[in-house]
């Protein structure tokens, strides 16, 4: 026996409207909400929401097909037509939120800044930049990160909208997943991951935090359309930027080349001099000691003005060594004989690997890294002493410190067993200690800055924590004299949750639907009122 359920043609009906107004309400939402998100949200909110107002369509469509004489009758009748002119009332109500939303996302309108701390309040330095940028200036920022992945994604996205906005459209920028496009990323040259990099023309310029002072600081770069020389010593078992393993610094070269350095190897074995268009010269972890020659031919070079980077090692050179004879004898910092031994912010529960929060925040090279949260992974480090008073003419400056009360010390009878790493009143010297020194020599404007370490800038490292990369360019444009890059206030963490920045179009359709939320919720109510009363006749 077949039974068949009929469903009436009226319940039909209403049920067809029901549908229909819920999946447009929902399509609406989900049409607004598509456009604010990022990734795979996005995508996802999208298709939704064309599903869902075709769903609604369908609904609406399905009501006056089911008995389009009755809907004939009731929009012809008085109460009808009040009707009818309300949801009129209500459709051209709608029409004109969008309408406003439309015009606002296209003007492009910066967004509004209302976080608690004004995390997002660009500086009247960056804006009167981009403001003064050439008709003829085209800057494109790819934006290398995993959406839905990367805490840094949204605050790329908010400060990269700024930017293209000040600028007038002559910054744009896109977003590629390096998961996803990984050719794009190695023809880029990127050499981290979550990182922006700055184009125009041949120039281009890494910035590795979504933060006002490291995007614009890239903006610079490219715009100078400068390439400084930097020159990395080799021969004495140096570090090598040709090896691609976790000890190597090849990803130290490609930091450099990013931010506008041609970077070329230095043997002073065979070359007894440094060449005249060298800006910096790096000395990354040398093994064996220096001759005279060598030590003779860096002190030539500074004599003329030139920037020296300094990166020896615990356990390796001892202070007797030449080249640390002359750091002591021409810069007054000695290289203490001993190992960091670090108890307190230890890295890997490795007392020998330190990690750096205390920074000179008077010091370019680590100006705003401690307001900013911002640590330095080291080590087997060694310490140096500063002399006191700095010699003539000279400007010493300890910007990296360990731990003091007795949180750190400079083991000086290490015998390879950490069990056995205690602190040695009157042998060993206690925090803090300095394994960051700059030194600025007034008179021949020469510089250099010392690392009690080369393993901070090692491959396996920099893939670990950008901040050792960020600590290195800093370095390398204090040392060539081009602190002139901007210093902006450090990173602020605005931390509660309604903190965000809204864009205007974003805070219009909530301040009208806020508004309008009472009269929509009474015309729900009349309709229903309406149609009881209909079929109660």
């Amino acid at each position: 026996m077949n039974t068949q359920i009929s469903i009436p043609r009226s319940t039909a009906r209403w049920v067809a409207l029901g549908v229909g107004i819920v999946a447009l309400i929902v399509g609406a939402i989900l049409f607004f909400i598509a456009p604010l998100s990022t990734g795979e949200s996005a995508t996802t909110f999208k298709t939704i929401s064309y599903v869902a107002l075709g769903l609604g369509v369908a609904g609406l469509v399905g009501f006056v097909l089911l008995d389009p004489q009755t809907l004939v009758e009731a929009i012809t009748g008085r109460s009808g037509q009040y009707t009818l002119t309300t949801w009129l009332m209500a459709l051209f109500f709608t029409a004109f939120v969008i309408a406003i939303f439309v015009i606002l996302k296209q003007a492009a309108i910066p967004p509004w800044d209302l976080t608690s701390a004004g995390k997002y309040q660009m500086t009247d330095t960056t804006r009167k930049l981009l403001e003064s940028l050439k008709p003829d200036v085209k800057v494109h920022v790819i934006g290398f990160y995993v959406a839905g992945q990367d805490p840094d994604y949204a605050d790329a996205q908010l400060w990269l909208k700024q930017y293209a906005s000040v600028s007038n459209g002559k910054i744009t920028y896109e977003f590629v997943d390096p998961d996803k496009n990984p050719g794009l990323a190695q023809q880029d040259g990127m050499s981290r991951s979550s990182t922006m990099v700055f184009k125009s023309g041949n120039q281009k310029a890494e910035a590795s935090t979504a933060t006002e002072q490291d995007m614009t600081n890239a903006l610079l770069h490219v715009l100078s359309g400068e390439t400084r020389n930097v020159y990395i010593v080799t021969g004495n078992g140096e570090k090598s930027t040709q090896s691609f393993d976790q000890t190597g610094i090849s990803q130290l070269q490609t930091l450099l080349t990013n931010a506008n350095f041609k970077v070329t190897d230095l043997n002073l074995l065979s070359q007894n001099a440094i060449p005249a268009d060298a800006n910096v010269v790096i000395i990354p972890g040398p093994q064996t000691g220096y001759l005279k020659g060598e030590v003779d031919a860096l002190n030539a070079y500074q004599d003329k003005g030139g920037g020296l980077i300094e990166m020896v090692d615990a356990l390796t050179l001892t202070s007797d060594d030449p080249l640390l004879t002359n750091l002591k004898s021409r810069w007054g910092i000695t290289a203490n004989d001993d190992i960091v031994v670090d108890v307190v912010t230890q890295s890997f529960s490795d007392a020998l690997t330190p990690v750096i929060f205390d920074f000179d925040d008077n010091s370019p090279i680590t100006q705003g890294m401690t307001a900013g949260g911002r640590r330095i992974l080291m080590s087997t480090a060694r310490s140096y002493n500063i002399a006191q008073p700095n010699p003539a003419n000279i400007t010493l400056d300890p910007f990296l410190l360990t731990p003091g009360q007795g949180g750190s010390w400079g083991e000086h009878n290490y015998t390879g067993e950490q069990p056995n790493l205690q602190y040695s009143p009157g042998v060993d010297q206690p925090g803090p200690l300095n394994v960051g020194v700059s030194g600025d020599n007034t008179q021949n404007k020469s510089r250099i800055v010392v690392f009690g370490d080369s393993d901070m800038v090692t491959n396996q490292v920099l893939s670990l924590d950008k901040y050792n990369g960020d600590l290195l360019l800093n370095a390398v444009n204090w040392a060539s004299h081009k602190e002139d890059l901007i210093s902006l206030p450090a990173p602020v963490d605005a931390t509660r949750a309604e903190d965000k920045l809204t864009s205007l179009p974003l805070f219009v359709v909530i301040a009208v639907s806020s508004v309008c939320l009472i009269p929509l919720v009474l015309i729900v109510s009349g309709i229903v009122v309406w149609s009881v009363r209909r079929r109660r006749r």
